[in-house]
């Protein structure tokens, strides 16, 4: 009885085990044809054709000799940036001195009318007081005029009460009384109205006596030169000192394009430079038509990465479905 149990025993593991094993076979032809379903995708298709053909074509060595070939181009093409930024710094610095040509000749040409300017300005200032003083002239006479219009007013106020017979007694009396000193305070005002007028009449008479020959004096003094000419030269002079500012500006970016290409080229020019070996190796590359070949695969790879790591993948699965299946064998063959 005993031997029977394990005679049954013995006949389900190995059951078990037979079914194990076509378990995994399925997986791994399942696996297996997965594998070559991405294998043969066109694009994985046309890296294998690509590899075929690169055979023998020693890509690390071609880079290699392609980046020294390229570090020459790049630095007869930096040394060309470096003259032309030259050029042009040496046409700024030209236009700069121009500028300042200018500017100087501007500003002497406006420090040629500085003595007419200060006696054109001390022409308009005296000027300028003369029509102050007429001005309060002026207004001191219509103070007058007014006061006296005031002072009539008041006098026929009175005289019309002075007429009226009628009236109250001893209200014309109150208002004979305050017309009278309404007169009287009408009268001290035209006075003063009349002597305020008389003295402004008679600084602005004594001023103009005494300046008009100052500023006839201040204007022979300044001929030919005239404000207009004056306003002229002061234009004439900014707009030269702009065009100079603006020349500085050039000069200093112009300069400082020329020190970044100059660094630049130092430091292209550090990398190690080709040799003839190089550029033949470059040239024959050309001509086979391996480096269009290299770009291509290149662009292939990246573009079928995700497939190229899914089959990696699947083939480390396949490979660890074969190592399982080999424990099962000799179980099952028992």
């Amino acid at each position: 009885m005993v031997l029977g149990g394990i005679e049954q025993v013995t006949a389900d593991e190995q059951v078990t085990a037979e079914a194990d094993l076509r378990v995994l076979r399925d997986q791994w032809d399942e696996v297996g044809q997965q594998v070559l379903d991405l294998v043969r995708t066109p694009e994985l298709l046309r890296i294998t054709e690509l590899d075929r053909r690169l055979a023998g074509f020693d890509i690390p060595a071609f880079r290699s000799a392609s980046m020294r070939v390229e570090r020459d181009r790049r630095v007869e093409e930096l040394a060309a940036d470096l003259a032309n930024a030259k050029r042009r710094l040496r046409e700024a610095e030209r236009a700069r001195d121009r500028r300042r040509s200018a500017a100087s000749s501007a500003a002497a040409a406006l420090a040629e009318v500085e003595k007419a300017r200060v006696d054109l300005a001390e022409t308009t200032r005296l000027r300028t007081e003369v029509q102050r003083l007429k001005a309060r002239a002026a207004h001191t006479a219509s103070e007058v005029l007014s006061a006296e219009r005031r002072l009539r007013d008041a006098r026929r106020q009175r005289a019309r009460l002075s007429g009226d017979w009628r009236g109250d007694r001893f209200g014309n009396r109150n208002e004979r009384s305050r017309l009278g000193r309404l007169v009287s305070q009408r009268q001290a005002e035209f006075g003063a109205a009349v002597a305020e007028a008389a003295e402004a009449d008679r600084q602005a008479y004594h001023h103009r006596t005494l300046v008009d020959p100052l500023i006839a004096a201040h204007e022979r003094a300044a001929v030919p030169v005239t404000a207009e000419e004056i306003a002229r030269r002061d234009a004439e002079a900014g707009q030269a000192w702009s065009a100079l500012a603006e020349a500085n500006r050039a000069c200093c970016a112009a300069a400082e394009e020329v020190d970044h290409c100059q660094a630049v080229l130092v430091e292209v020019a550090r990398q190690p430079a080709a040799t003839d070996e190089d550029r033949k190796t470059v040239a024959d590359a050309q001509r086979s038509g391996c480096p269009a070949l290299v770009r291509e695969r290149e662009r292939l790879a990246e573009l079928v990465a995700p497939l190229l790591t899914r089959r990696r993948e699947l083939e480390r699965c396949y490979e660890q479905l074969r190592a399982d299946m080999t424990k099962y064998r000799p179980q099952a063959a028992c």
